[in-house]
């Protein structure tokens, strides 16, 4: 992706950080942090967006309800896969892989 795509989705995650609603949810802004920190030091763009959409997800599952902001980033990223600047299925590799990492998985007897 180029620095533009970045620069626009970091502009978008700072908004929502920003956003009085996100301020009260520590968890939300620490999401966000988290993932803005990874786009500044230049971490794969897919691989952000795979981890910032999976834990938007993940928090809206718990919470049932999510910041408008906040759902602005979501949207974004997946505004971007439709447009095809995001490959969908580099983004699906992306995330099972970090599904089969995040998976337990206990081998012989405890």
């Amino acid at each position: 992706m180029t620095e533009e795509n970045s620069e626009i989705l970091l502009n978008k995650m700072s908004k929502a950080y920003m956003d009085p609603e996100v301020e009260k949810i520590p968890e939300l802004k620490k999401i966000l942090l988290k993932h803005a920190s990874e786009l500044n030091e230049n971490m794969s763009y897919i691989q952000v967006v795979t981890g910032l959409s999976n834990e938007i997800s993940a928090y809206y599952l718990k919470h049932h309800s999510i910041p408008e902001s906040v759902l602005n980033v979501y949207n974004h990223i997946k505004s971007e896969v439709r447009s095809g600047k995001i490959d969908a299925d580099e983004m699906r590799k992306h995330a099972l892989a970090a599904g089969i990492l995040s998976f337990p998985i206990n081998f012989g007897s405890l």
